[in-house]
């Protein structure tokens, strides 16, 4: 890793300036090539400030062209228009819409091959796959011209942060397919192009963090992306040592929930502006922060999102439920009301940034966080990380249920723990699950992230 490292950086050392890069050298570069991402970037920088209803109007034409293609050319849904009676001439009717049965991964890894739409060559596919870190692997498909309007949104999303897509970037990340590509030579020249370097989420000992310290301070990025947990890890060990990192103008998180106390303790390690994406490895980024921080923008030029409830229904504005998504983007391998995991918290608030695109106004957690009582009570993720945090000598934690009348929890604690401690977070638990709930405290030094270098707060096998 230190010779990697080492590497980079005197590769970085003769970098072109970022301003360059990003107004000259990176739109001249994709207009000769014709690969059509600098104008699609410029199309979103545009669209983001129509109002709602003409963003709606381009989202449900988009909508209808994709069941077109999808209930003509993919044998999937062409047999489901046949099996519930789904009429291809009002296809772009919601209603009509809301009666194509969700998709799961569970559906897709079934399938695979009658997603694939007929209309597009085997070569032409790119394989990826999700980690199966909070769930069921999944392995789909994409191609170039999916992955254009993907990557020119990343863009779009970024400059958000006020910081260029071409600045000195820094990734502490975990994810096995990520590292795989950045090691390609592809990989390598993107990442010199784009002055950016990856450190990885799974070693986080004090020697690795000390030594990131060091290529922090030698690289000088603008932007630095991470998952909210080992940044938090990472977070807690420059306030102990008592270490600062200068010129960092915002920070990313992504890929997991960020807490409200994960985000004061990057934001009193880092001082610098913190901005939550809401993304995944199916779609990329499906809903960001701009500056103003009221809520997520959805980027709905490329997805058709949905919150809905326990009887598959939307819920109303303010009001928890299970995201859905219908990827408006991809043609040859379609993602029609796909259930991502995910729970949010819809919104009818308006963003004083100006921006026509809508809000979600919070994201809870992933279903399979989900714990259940013997009294019936469903509680996510944010109520663990909330309640157990309140409790004094608590330093990490780990919520597992292996089924409705128990639950573990492995503790880390510090010097501040004691009886007491114990005892109200048996009272906090009992309260909201029932006197019925058996529980097990399991004293721990450590507790594993997963194996893209997450950390998971809650594991729900219900």
């Amino acid at each position: 890793m230190q010779k990697l490292n080492r590497t980079l950086l005197e590769n970085n050392t003769h970098m072109i300036p970022a301003k360059i890069t990003s107004n000259i050298i990176f739109p001249a570069f994709h207009l000769l090539k014709g690969d059509g991402l600098w104008s699609k970037i410029k199309e979103y920088e545009k669209s983001q400030w129509f109002s709602y209803d003409r963003l709606k109007e381009i989202q449900h034409q988009k909508l209808n062209a994709l069941l077109k293609h999808s209930f003509e050319n993919v044998d999937y849904y062409y047999k489901l228009i046949n099996k519930y009676g789904i009429d291809i001439n009002k296809s772009g009717c919601y209603n009509n819409f809301l009666q194509i049965p969700f998709l799961t991964k569970k559906k897709i890894n079934e399938n695979r091959e009658q997603l694939i739409a007929n209309t597009v060559k085997k070569r032409d596919l790119i394989s990826n796959s999700t980690s199966g870190s909070t769930g069921e692997n999944l392995f789909f498909f994409q191609d170039k011209a999916a992955m254009l309007p993907r990557q020119a949104m990343v863009w779009r999303n970024q400059k958000w942060t006020n910081t260029l897509y071409t600045d000195r970037q820094v990734y502490l990340w975990g994810a096995a397919f990520d590292i795989k590509k950045n090691n390609s030579i592809r990989g390598k020249i993107h990442t010199w192009f784009n002055q950016s370097i990856s450190l990885s989420s799974y070693e986080l000992s004090d020697r690795s963090m000390a030594e990131y310290i060091k290529i922090l301070k030698s690289h000088k990025p603008k932007l630095l992306i991470s998952y909210p947990g080992p940044l938090t890890t990472f977070a807690e060990y420059l306030i102990k040592n008592r270490e600062t990192i200068s010129g960092i103008k915002a920070i990313i998180t992504s890929a997991e929930t960020l807490y409200p106390w994960q985000k004061s303790t990057i934001a009193e390690a880092f001082k610098c502006n913190i901005y939550d994406r809401y993304g995944c490895r199916e779609f990329g980024t499906i809903a960001h922060e701009c500056e103003k921080h009221e809520g997520y923008h959805i980027n709905m030029e490329r997805f058709f999102l949905e919150v809905i409830g326990e009887d598959g229904m939307p819920v109303k504005s303010g009001k928890s439920g299970e995201v859905v998504i219908t990827d408006l983007d991809n043609y040859c391998f379609p993602f029609i009301r796909y259930k991502i995991g995910d729970i949010a918290v819809c919104s009818d608030s308006i963003c004083s940034c100006g921006r026509g695109l809508p809000l979600l106004e919070k994201i809870e957690g992933r279903v399979f966080d989900m714990i259940i009582g013997p009294n019936g009570n469903k509680v996510a993720g944010t109520f663990w990380t909330l309640a157990l945090r309140s409790v004094s000598g608590v330093k990490n934690f780990q919520i597992e249920q292996t089924d409705v009348n128990n639950i573990k929890i492995r503790l880390i604690q510090n010097h501040n723990y004691s009886g007491k401690s114990e005892k109200k977070i048996f009272s906090i638990i009992k309260k909201k699950l029932g006197s019925e709930i058996n529980i097990e405290f399991i004293y721990v030094d450590n507790i594993d992230l997963t194996k893209s270098g997450k950390r998971r707060f809650v594991i729900s096998s219900l």
